[in-house]
């Protein structure tokens, strides 16, 4: 047996694990459950802790060019907090898609201080998340939304999906030209259209996510819309068994006027999420590592393991609402993380293109 200790992580040897499980996207899946016991854990009860709080954000600069042209944007930026206040590891874990607003948000966040989280009254380094948006303040006469020009080309491409024309509307959703984050939000759910006709569950997530942009408030989309967006969200992260991420979605879904009948099912699904982060059953997911070398991905359980590595993965970071951990992977231990350090998103690095299968349990 092998054993490493880790500040945040105790890493065992490498226990066998049962395969993922379907979902039927409105309730959590039943995945097997695992063929090992668990250790017994002693928990440490966290009192008395203070997340991270803003103390002199800096705004970012905005692009000249991006400006001149009138286009906007947003940056989801991922990152610990450090004992002084200073923010590190700072990732871009989602945005609008452009490198230009990326390369800002990252700038202005590197010259910001925060006040840093506390245990127990001592400073802790801390997981945090901040999202910077980029807009162009409007006169006061101009209405604000998306352009004629782009609600013409916007129902050109919902034409060709109804017609089935594959071709034209690809080209026709390639062609949007999409200037501000009404029309960014808009050019999403046209995105997720096409891909439930012609794309993958995992393209469908991310034309959704980007479609509700991290919002915890109906803002660019119609609220009808923005709700609709937001159950479709939680039902593919309940059929993709990323149950950190429904959780996620459902404290925004919760503060919306739902009807009785879905506010019941989706909260029949976290409860089932919720018995399932607490009992001994495995699950796995696939992961695939994206062009810029990472894949996230927020844990559930305090277990995990990574196996059927199709490529190279060379290290794997923890930001965890109370510490943060980089190691490197070994494909034959399995770690597991202290309940002390809370919430974790896990950030698998390596070849582009790499595959492998990511094991709760």
């Amino acid at each position: 047996m092998t054993r490493r200790i880790l500040p945040a992580l105790c890493a065992a040897a490498l226990l066998g694990v049962g395969g993922a499980a379907g979902s039927d996207g409105e309730a959590a899946a039943a995945p097997a459950a695992a063929s090992a016991a668990p250790p017994v854990m002693e928990s440490v009860p966290v009192r008395g802790f203070r997340p991270p709080e803003r103390v002199d954000v800096k705004s970012p600069v905005y692009p000249r060019v991006r400006q001149a042209e009138g286009r906007e944007g947003w940056v989801q930026l991922d990152f610990m907090v450090a004992q002084d206040g200073t923010p590190y590891e700072i990732v871009v874990t989602d945005s609008s898609g452009d490198e230009q607003f990326e390369q800002a948000a990252v700038r202005a966040l590197e010259r910001s201080v925060f006040e840093p989280a506390t245990l127990d009254g001592q400073p802790v380094d801390a997981g945090h998340a901040l999202k910077y948006s980029f807009a162009i303040e409007a006169d006061a006469d101009t209405e604000q939304g998306a352009s004629r020009s782009f609600v013409a080309a916007y129902q050109g491409v919902l034409d060709a999906i109804d017609a089935g024309d594959q071709d034209a509307a690809a080209a026709r959703l390639a062609g949007l030209d999409v200037r501000n984050l009404y029309e960014d939000a808009f050019a999403s759910l046209a995105r997720y259209h096409y891909l439930a006709r012609w794309g993958s569950r995992q393209e469908q997530l991310a034309a959704l996510t980007r479609a509700v942009a991290h919002e915890r408030e109906q803002r660019y989309l119609p609220r009808e819309a923005f709700v609709w967006a937001l159950r479709q969200k939680f039902a593919l992260e309940t059929e993709l068994q990323d149950f950190g991420g429904a959780l996620d979605t459902w404290d925004v879904l919760r503060l919306q006027k739902l009807d009785p009948s879905a506010q019941a099912a989706l909260e029949r699904a976290v409860a089932e999420i919720e018995a399932l982060r607490e009992d001994d059953r495995a699950f796995a997911v696939a992961g695939r590592i994206e062009d810029d070398g990472s894949w996230f991905f927020d844990l559930l359980k305090r277990r995990f393991h990574i196996d059927r590595v199709d490529g190279a993965v060379t290290e794997l970071k923890l930001r965890c609402d109370r510490d943060y951990v980089l190691f490197r992977y070994r494909p034959d231990l399995e770690y597991e993380v202290a309940d002390r350090v809370g919430d974790c998103l896990l950030e698998v690095v390596g070849e582009p293109g790499t595959g492998f299968r990511l094991v709760q349990s």
